[in-house]
């Protein structure tokens, strides 16, 4: 009795560490799996204009000493971080002197216009969340995996 128990037990735990190991090769979500909506991203736009286009440009392509946020600029920049860094460096330092004053739906939305200015696709339904440790579970990838 005690030998098919041991024999039970060493066999699910085979199992539940190939099924772990089968997640793992999945490999975590990103940009590419389609993690902000249009609509989330239009918003984003809104908010860009008013607070983010004077230094960094009408395009995102950079301006008044501030670099690029759209094309390879920013996806050599932030290729292999996570979308938590992105907005966690939005947040703590974006406006320039005014950090921190939007809230954070606003600065997630502003992320979610800046990956969409990066050819990144929307989802159907299912907006970028605006939490640091949700986000930091998203990888940005200048290439398609």
């Amino acid at each position: 009795m005690m030998l098919t128990r041991t024999i039970v037990l060493a066999a699910a735990a085979c199992a539940a560490a190939a099924a772990g190991a089968g997640l793992s090769a999945q490999g975590p979500r990103t940009v590419w799996d389609g993690v902000f909506t249009a609509t989330q991203a239009e918003r984003g736009w809104k908010s860009y204009v008013d607070q983010c286009s004077t230094c960094h440009g009408a395009e995102m392509k950079a301006g008044a000493g501030a670099p690029s946020l759209a094309g390879p600029e920013f996806q050599f920049s932030w290729n292999k971080k996570s979308v938590g860094e992105l907005f966690d460096y939005a947040q703590n330092y974006m406006p320039p002197g005014q950090a921190g004053t939007l809230s954070s739906q606003q600065y997630a939305d502003i992320v979610a216009s800046v990956l969409r200015g990066n050819g990144f696709p929307a989802s159907d339904g299912s907006e970028l969340p605006a939490a640091r440790t949700d986000l930091d579970t998203i990888a940005i990838l200048a290439a398609k995996p």
